[in-house]
């Protein structure tokens, strides 16, 4: 429900996104789908769910490939070690086409008076 009242409410200049929540994969797929006129730049995803992992990574690594702005990609989940091996795939699939950080490096963190942390 939140990606897709998101999806409605994004404004083509927009360069940076991080979402933090429980994804569902299907959910993702719509949210995804609104990108085409949307020059992002900056991707970093903190996955709440542990399911469907698999699923949501290959709608990921088809979004990638096809998303030609995107310079920077974070992908994160809870611990998973089956899962680990699943995401390593991916960064070898998708470095080519993005560059893959660690969530930390790339997130943007602002105080609550909206000043940019260091």
């Amino acid at each position: 429900m939140i990606l897709n009242e998101l999806s409605k409410s994004l404004p083509l200049s927009l360069n940076y996104l991080d979402l933090n929540l429980v994804i569902n994969p299907n959910d993702l797929q719509n949210f995804l789908k609104n990108f085409n006129q949307i020059n992002l730049k900056r991707l970093l995803i903190r996955n709440r769910s542990s399911c469907n992992l698999d699923i949501t990574l290959n709608i990921l690594k088809e979004f990638i490939k096809e998303n030609n702005s995107l310079d920077s990609f974070s992908y994160c989940i809870r611990n998973n070690s089956n899962f680990h091996n699943n995401l390593e795939l991916l960064v070898k699939e998708i470095q080519s086409f993005v560059r893959m950080k660690s969530y930390d490096d790339l997130v943007i963190k602002v105080d609550d008076d909206g000043k940019l942390l260091y």
